[in-house]
Parts: structure tokens; sequence; C-alpha cells
């Protein structure tokens, strides 16, 4: 057992990160989906992995927020998470995708952005359109 004033110490560092809001972003969309599959019939989050998993699975190709699994009525979607929190412009937003496309194809699963707004979802699409990058 960590002794009282580890666990202090350790809580402390946590409630004054500059992450903090970001970590509870990423840990608040998996809720939600652990969440909405207990009331939907044939629905599960079957894994949910944090950034350090995610960094041991991806070496330096990316750095995901968290990766996941849908299950649902049989279909099974594995999928990357990015949590933007609109402190980057949405050119560095965007340039992550290229890693991404590196991955192995037993790591390229869809990327899912988690944007503070749908202004700032409006301005990714013109961006990644403006880029020539299709939907998909």
């Amino acid at each position: 057992m960590p002794r009282p004033a580890a666990v202090r110490d350790a809580t402390m560092r946590l409630a004054m990160s500059g992450t903090l809001g970001h970590l509870l972003t990423v840990n608040g969309f998996f809720v939600a989906l652990t969440g909405h599959a207990r009331t939907t019939p044939g629905a599960r989050l079957a894994r949910w992995w944090n950034e350090a998993r995610c960094r041991e699975a991806t070496g330096k190709l990316v750095r995901p927020d968290g990766h996941g699994v849908w299950s649902q009525s049989g279909r099974v979607t594995p999928f990357w998470v990015e949590v933007d929190l609109g402190t980057e412009p949405l050119r560095r937003v965007a340039g992550k995708l290229g890693g991404y496309a590196a991955l192995p194809p037993r790591r390229a699963y869809p990327v899912l952005f988690w944007l503070t707004s749908t202004t700032r979802e409006a301005n990714l699409h013109a961006h990644l359109s403006r880029a020539g990058c299709r939907k998909g």
C-alpha cells in the first residue's frame, strides 16, 4: 500500500496538472460510451486504452489520446480518439492524420476527433477539404 503522503502528493500533482482538462475529456468520452452501451441492447465498449497503452501499440508514428473497440449488434469497430480542446491550430490537428495513415494495416482504424464545438468541427472539415482530404 502506498503511504498516505504519496497518495496526497500524486493527487495534488494531478489536480494541478495543465493536462487535467484534456484527461477528463478523454475519459469522459469513454465513460459516455460505456453509459450509452448500458442503455442500448447489443452495444458494448469492448476495449478502452489510455494514452500510454496507445503509445505502446503505435510506437512513435502517432500519439492517440485513446483507443476503443465499439461492438453493436454483432458489428465490431475499433477506433482511435483525438481530443481537440481548441488549443492547437487546425493545420496541426489535421496534420496528425498523416501519422495514422502510416500505421500498419492491423492498426489502421478510423480516427474520431472530439472537438469543442460545431464551429470547430466545421472549420476542421473546411481545412481538410482545402487540403484535399477525402471524407471517410
